[in-house]
């Protein structure tokens, strides 16, 4: 019989969109554990902190600032982490750019042998969810990016 282990996602990034998701899913009740992490540790913790706050008016939920080591036992990865276009840089440039971070992420979770899903949320999300199931060569299905529903919103929009 497997024992039970609390339903633990980690979000990668800690700006507008990984705070934004550690939000909903907070008062979603779907986690029971919820680990921030970001290459800023202050700006995890300040978002840690924020979330905190309304701790009384979620389902019961851990929120807590996160490390590498939170890959290992966790069921689902949300990378939102990635470099914003700079003014005149074009998007190739930046492409080039967040794949290396991209693989960096990747290699990280690897190497904690983690068996969770992982969904990306990076900008451009097609291309940078190819880079990471390429870097990392995993099962179909435990890299997905979240592309099609945010450009189909868009374009509804």
């Amino acid at each position: 019989m497997e024992r039970w282990r609390a339903r633990k996602v980690v979000i990668v990034g800690a700006g507008a969109v990984g705070s934004t998701f550690a939000y909903a899913l907070a008062q979603s009740g779907v986690a029971d554990e919820i680990a921030i992490t970001d290459m800023d540790a202050n700006l995890a913790q300040g978002q840690v902190m924020d979330l905190a706050h309304g701790l009384p008016y979620y389902p019961n939920v851990q929120i807590y600032e996160g490390t590498a080591h939170d890959y290992r036992d966790a069921h689902v990865i949300v990378i939102t982490a990635g470099s914003k276009q700079r003014p005149g840089e074009s998007r190739l440039s930046l492409i080039s750019r967040n794949v290396g971070i991209i693989e960096s992420i990747m290699d990280q979770i690897a190497g904690q042998e983690s068996q969770a899903v992982v969904v990306l949320v990076s900008n451009p999300v097609d291309i940078l969810t190819y880079a990471a199931q390429k870097r990392v060569n995993w099962p179909r299905g435990r890299v997905i990016g979240s592309g099609t529903v945010l450009d189909s919103a868009r374009f509804r929009y």
